[in-house]
């Protein structure tokens, strides 16, 4: 199957398991945190990588390099995309081998040179699949007790445009929250990064979710989770209640005879 195909940002020019280096489009717009990929053998394997830093220039040795080759003309014989003005520093994260079973490793041989580029965005159908992959691959359980706890992002976002490009939705985390409650978890995270709206957000995808009744134990020392809003505003508890009449009324309807 064939999926439309992410913007091509570069060519890897010099590459290692540590660090690979891209000579970038003369169009290309990629910043320090954004995730990269690289397909090693179409969507059956897939190289992802981190962007560490941009460049002004190539590194030493780069530009004579290019310099000897027929203008216009890569190695391959294929078209020059790139430009002698911009180097993307790209560390790798993960392979993404897809076969019976999605899997995740860590990268154990880097990326052949010369290889394009792409960058994941949520506005390419073929980075969308890849994300999908992903989730698939680094989620241990499918047990119909798992309810979603988050979404894959690609990269940082810290503006709206920037978190509608990089979050996915379809790209789902879930969790198996009958043997994740018991144990000790530590939430950790700057402050205003969302610890609490996590864990909110954990309690009600639980409540609109979940078959079974678990039972929670809450020390609320701000008192941020007993606010309830008879206003326009949406509290925890507001959204707590409407999950849980949610799954009951789902429940009932499941349960209800056919006639």
């Amino acid at each position: 199957m064939v999926f439309k195909m992410g913007a091509i940002i570069g060519r890897i020019f010099s590459s290692s398991r540590d660090q690979v280096l891209i000579s970038a489009s003369e169009k290309t717009s990629v910043n320090v945190g954004d995730i990269l990929y690289v397909k090693i053998n179409g969507l059956n394997r897939v190289l992802l990588l981190h962007v560490e830093d941009v460049v002004s220039k190539l590194p030493t040795g780069v530009s004579r390099t290019l310099g000897l080759i027929p203008s216009g003309i890569e190695p391959s014989g294929s078209i020059i995309e790139t430009s002698r003005e911009e180097t993307i520093v790209a560390k790798p994260l993960f392979s993404l081998i897809r076969g019976k079973e999605v899997s995740v490793t860590r990268v154990t041989a880097p990326p052949p040179v010369n290889m394009p580029v792409h960058i994941l965005s949520n506005e390419d159908e073929e980075s969308r699949k890849i994300m999908e992959f992903f989730s698939k691959g680094i989620v241990f359980e499918t047990a119909e007790t798992t309810i979603p706890f988050g979404v894959l992002r690609s990269g940082t976002a810290s503006t709206t445009m920037e978190r509608e490009r990089k979050y996915f939705e379809t790209a789902k985390i879930t969790v198996n929250i009958e043997t994740l409650i018991p144990k000790h978890i530590l939430v950790s995270g700057q402050t205003g990064a969302g610890k609490t709206t996590s864990v909110m957000g954990l309690i009600v995808n639980w409540a609109l979710h979940a078959s079974k009744p678990i039972g929670w134990l809450i020390i609320d020392r701000h008192g941020e989770y007993g606010k309830y809003s008879t206003g326009l505003e949406e509290t925890f508890l507001n959204k707590l209640s409407k999950a849980l009449e949610v799954n009951e009324n789902e429940e009932e309807s499941f349960r209800a005879p056919i006639t």
